[in-house]
């Protein structure tokens, strides 16, 4: 079939006028399947041509590797692999697989309340506290539990409870509520000549030296100064924080044994 349909057919002996002529391209036709990529002029297809209602399939484009882009460069579209702290997969997820120290700035937290704090729950992901009211302080609970706000008791009065817990040599010492100071009595048998040398350490349940009682040069109860068979007796006050539940007192270098008491523990009430 030709690829031009002709507007009309003359007859033999026919007489062809001007307009006959004139007719005979001006209603001739194209035929469907004719037009090839052959007679098309290079470059005669651009952007303007194509309808923007033409849904070009995906499959036309030219094919890219999994996990690469399209991105302008000098005007031209090229495929590029990502790269650096980001990689993209076939579904289009994206992985962060690292982040600079020090690249987080304030500006790019997530906004919040004024007088809200962050802070790390049992989990390990960050978490936020609500702001307190006007007063109160932010209190830690201790290991294993989340910060809180606290109020300052109306009109805290201190109590002083008297207290007889043994000591020896070793000896954990179980501390009330509220207690903030911890008072007592502690008395080394010495072991030689070498002067009163002995250390007691007072330590809180996490195992943190909260104070140590140095002896040394006299308060003797018994024996020759600095001598074998000596007896030295010294007191102590610690401080202890709100969330120490237990004190450890044990025996330094420089003495046989210890002995001692808990007197008196200080405490709000």
């Amino acid at each position: 079939m030709p690829d031009i349909t002709k507007g009309k057919t003359f007859s033999s002996g026919e007489t062809v006028t001007a307009a006959d002529l004139n007719s005979f391209l001006d209603d001739a036709i194209i035929n469907n399947d004719s037009i090839n990529a052959d007679k098309i002029a290079a470059g005669a297809v651009g952007n303007s041509e194509v309808s923007g209602s033409a849904a070009i399939s995906f499959s036309k484009l030219e094919s890219l590797a999994t996990g690469s882009i399209i991105v302008g460069n000098s005007g031209a579209a090229t495929e590029v692999a990502m790269s650096g702290d980001a990689t993209i997969d076939a579904a289009g997820a994206v992985t962060v697989t690292g982040i600079s120290d020090n690249a987080i700035t304030p500006a790019k937290l997530e906004d919040g309340t004024q007088g809200d704090v962050l802070y790390y729950g049992a989990s390990g992901a960050p978490a936020r506290l609500g702001f307190g009211t006007d007063g109160q302080f932010l209190k830690t609970q201790g290991t294993g539990a989340n910060p809180v706000w606290a109020s300052v008791p109306d009109n805290p009065s201190v109590t002083v409870a008297s207290d007889d817990t043994a000591l020896d040599d070793d000896a954990i010492v179980t501390v009330p509520a509220n207690t903030f100071l911890v008072i007592g009595t502690l008395r080394f048998s010495m072991s030689g000549n070498q002067g009163a040398k002995a250390t007691a350490q007072i330590k809180d349940s996490s195992g943190t030296v909260l104070d140590t009682v140095v002896l040394g040069g006299g308060n003797e109860t018994a024996g020759n100064d600095g001598g074998s068979g000596m007896t030295v007796r010294d007191s102590f006050t610690i401080g202890v924080p709100s969330n120490c539940a237990t004190i450890r007192i044990y025996k330094g270098a420089g003495s046989n044994s210890m002995t001692g008491e808990v007197t008196q523990f200080v405490k709000l009430s």
